[in-house]
C-alpha cells in the first residue's frame, strides 16, 4: 500500500506534464512566443510611428521623442518575455547562465526589430 501511495503523486505529475497542465512553459516556448510578438509588433510601430510623425513637420526632438516611445513599447514586450524566462529559470533551479542564453536570444530579436523604429525615425529627421 505504501508503495502505491508513493507512486500515485508521480504518476499524477506525469499525466498533468503531458496534459500540459500543472507544468511550467521552456524557455524555448517563451522564446518563440514573445519573438513572435515583437516581430508581429515593430511593423505597426513602425506605421505609427510614419503616421504620426507626418504632423511633426520634421521637429527633430518631437521625431526623437516618438520614436523613443515606439521602442519603449517595443521593449516592454522584450521584458515580459525575460520575466518568464526568469520565473523558469527560479523555478527549476537552472544556473543563471541558461537564462541569460535565451535573454540574449530575445534581447537579439528586440534589438534587431527596435532598429526598424530607429530606421524609420533616421529617414523622417534627415529629410
Amino acid at each position: 500500500m505504501k508503495k502505491i501511495l508513493k507512486i500515485v503523486p508521480i504518476l499524477l505529475v506525469v499525466v498533468l506534464l503531458f496534459a500540459g497542465c500543472g507544468g511550467t512553459a521552456t524557455y524555448e516556448e517563451v522564446y518563440n512566443e514573445y519573438s513572435a510578438k515583437i516581430k508581429e509588433e515593430a511593423p505597426k510601430l513602425v506605421k505609427e510611428f510614419n503616421d504620426e510623425a507626418a504632423a511633426l513637420s520634421g521637429d527633430v526632438a518631437k521625431l526623437a521623442s516618438l520614436s523613443t516611445e515606439k521602442i519603449e513599447e517595443l521593449a516592454e514586450l522584450s521584458t515580459e518575455g525575460m520575466s518568464e524566462m526568469a520565473e523558469i529559470q527560479i523555478i527549476n533551479g537552472d544556473d543563471y547562465s541558461v537564462y541569460e542564453d535565451w535573454a540574449t536570444k530575445l534581447t537579439k530579436v528586440y534589438e534587431d526589430e527596435a532598429q526598424k523604429i530607429t530606421d524609420a525615425y533616421m529617414s523622417k529627421a534627415l529629410n
